[in-house]
């Protein structure tokens, strides 16, 4: 793995940045200041331009260019079926099959692609393509593009997580099924796959912040000292019988999800989980989601490259890595 690309992601709570230089990996994560990121807007970008220009200099990050993950908010990511297109064509079309997502906003969206398949008929001839597909919102690419240039870097790449998560089942090169369940800040993402075809994906509104709400409620402080006191697990709160339901809740809702991929896949033998994201380090919230789904919880580190194994924290955004792939 050989890239000079540096991977950046930025959460409700966290900025993630990844880079590969030769044979080493760098990584790094850190949180952001209180309220810097607020009801998805960036409420000052003069001051993560300054935290990320910081990042760079502090970890040694080179070079100038950058693929960023766009938040869920921004994107939507599609399989499709089509009939064979020219690449114009293809260009022409997107904006219709995304139509029920950005109703009349699609000018507002950039619109790319993937071919994964191609089918042909004994002939020869195509009779149609299996693609990936994405849309992202202009103003937020936009937005991350004049962050990047303040602090002296310049976007390259701007990918939706599904298809950092394509990038990295690719690097791994087999046809095993996994389901990769990555508990963010706002949002829970399972991610359902056969190799490195996602068959399945969705996002639950459930997530860190979630858990920091009850916690500034139990001791009457604000949520973010609250996320302090769930990363050390503070006088155990993560034990307490009020995140107990939220853990239930966000089991239930990622069991659903595994529920209906087996019924749409009936020779489904999927039975590997892998926990990433901030929750992944939540052991009771973990547990209760695989009491649920009960699967064989693999080690992240195992899908990543042999350079990133072992980092501390990378669990927290591997989407970084599958950027820069």
């Amino acid at each position: 793995m050989k890239s000079s690309l540096m991977g950046i992601e930025i959460s409700g709570s966290e900025i993630g940045m990844f880079q590969m230089q030769g044979d080493k990996a760098i990584f790094k994560v850190e949180r952001l200041p209180e309220n810097l990121i607020r009801d998805r807007e960036i409420v000052s970008p003069e001051t993560l331009s300054k935290l990320i220009k910081y990042i760079k200099q502090k970890e040694n990050f080179v070079g100038k260019k950058c693929a960023i993950i766009l938040p869920e908010f921004s994107t939507f990511f599609r399989n499709l079926s089509m009939p064979p297109m020219t690449e114009s064509q293809l260009e022409l079309n997107l904006p219709y099959e995304f139509r029920d997502f950005v109703s009349s906003n699609s000018i507002e969206y950039n619109y790319d692609y993937a071919v994964e398949s191609i089918e042909k008929d004994p002939e020869g001839k195509v009779n149609s393509m299996e693609l990936i597909a994405c849309a992202g919102e202009k103003a937020t690419i936009s937005d991350f593009e004049q962050v990047l240039r303040r602090a002296g870097m310049r976007l390259t790449v701007a990918i939706p997580a599904e298809m950092a998560i394509i990038k990295l089942l690719r690097s791994v090169g087999d046809e095993e099924e996994r389901c990769i369940i990555d508990i963010g800040y706002q949002t829970t993402r399972v991610f359902i796959s056969k190799g490195s075809h996602l068959s399945a994906f969705r996002t639950i509104e459930l997530g860190c912040r979630h858990i920091d709400e009850v916690i500034a409620s139990i001791y009457n402080i604000d949520e973010f000292l609250a996320a302090n006191y769930r990363e050390s697990n503070f006088d155990n709160v993560l034990g307490s019988e009020a995140l107990i339901e939220i853990y239930r809740h966000t089991a239930l809702e990622l069991l659903k999800v595994v529920n209906f991929y087996k019924y749409e896949y009936q020779d489904s033998v999927l039975s590997k989980v892998y926990f990433t994201g901030l929750g992944a380090s939540v052991v009771d919230l973990v547990n209760e989601i695989n009491n649920y789904v009960d699967f064989d919880i693999e080690d992240i580190h195992s899908i990543l490259p042999k350079e990133c194994r072992g980092i501390k924290d990378i669990y927290k955004s591997i989407m970084t890595v599958g950027a820069v792939l």
